[in-house]
């Protein structure tokens, strides 16, 4: 990664917009292989029941994502955001449905190639290189779709949901799990910390819940199911998680660019959470007839 390049793009919110597509997946190109060693092949956040380990709740998360589809064996479902395909891997195993994962990231792609074969998942679960701003799909190609903690790196969310509604068949329901704005006050209350967590994970901006609402019926999505993580378990440990990476990046003598900027990510996570700021949601919605 260039980090000079990089830096002068997340640091200029216009530019987090209007150059999103090079920050993205320079971020993902960057610290994929740090994701899967200090956090997991599911590269997300989640809730917490029992004594399960991170790996055991990111499964039980995407495991309800497949269930709010309503997917039967065979049915096509686009994974917007796909990550390395974890998801992809276990919502297809779970459901029986044939998963296509997006993502701007070429390591991304490279590494779920591996991950799919490695699984025998050939036949089940793909993953292509594409822009979520602009799908690389035909009009009513899928069944259904998910975005997992995707969305808010995408500069234009009314665009991307109008996107997805053009590839969904009617009736068919989209799944999303993301971060938002508890108010937008809180980008005046809580400013400096959030704009640390946009320049550290490469989010353009974030929206509200009520906001994501109207876009998506304008989309021709009707809302149907939110719920907060909170609503399903605990969060603290993800806090917890992020903070041991966060001491354990940030210590010592001199860590590298990569390292450094991958621990305060974690940091500022934390941070925005428990303040109240940032709150994370799961909802469906489903495409109304007549929109393409």
């Amino acid at each position: 990664m260039d980090f000079e390049r990089y830096a002068a793009i997340v640091r200029d919110p216009a530019a987090r917009h209007e150059r999103y597509a090079e920050m993205t997946s320079s971020y993902f190109d960057a610290f994929t292989d740090l994701y899967r060693e200090l956090w997991s092949d599911s590269l997300n956040l989640t809730w917490f029941t029992g004594q399960k380990s991170l790996a055991e709740a990111q499964k039980d998360h995407e495991r309800k994502v497949g269930d709010l589809l309503g997917v039967t064996p065979g049915m096509r479902v686009l994974d917007v955001g796909c990550g390395i395909g974890n998801p992809a891997l276990e919502i297809s195993a779970h459901t029986g449905a044939h998963v296509t994962g997006v993502t701007i990231s070429p390591r991304q792609v490279e590494v779920a190639a591996t991950k799919i074969a490695e699984a025998g998942a050939a036949d089940r679960v793909e993953v292509v290189l594409g822009d979520a701003m602009e799908l690389p799909f035909p009009d009513n190609s899928f069944d259904a779709a998910y975005a997992i903690q995707a969305i808010g790196h995408m500069p234009d969310k009314p665009r991307v949901y109008r996107e997805i509604s053009r590839v969904l068949r009617d009736d068919t329901v989209l799944v999303c799990s993301d971060g938002f704005l508890r108010s937008r006050t809180d980008l005046v209350d809580h400013g400096e910390a959030m704009e640390v967590l946009f320049q550290t994970f490469a989010v353009p901006s974030v929206t509200t819940i009520h906001e994501c609402q109207e876009e998506l019926r304008a989309a021709g999505l009707g809302m149907e199911y939110l719920t907060r993580y909170s609503d399903h378990g605990d969060m603290t440990p993800n806090w917890a998680i992020g903070e041991q990476i966060a001491a354990k990046l940030m210590g010592g003598d001199g860590p590298s660019e990569l390292s450094f900027l991958f621990g305060a990510s974690m940091d500022a996570l934390g941070k925005a959470a428990e303040s109240g700021a940032l709150e994370l949601y799961l909802w469906a919605a489903r495409k109304l007839p007549g929109r393409s």
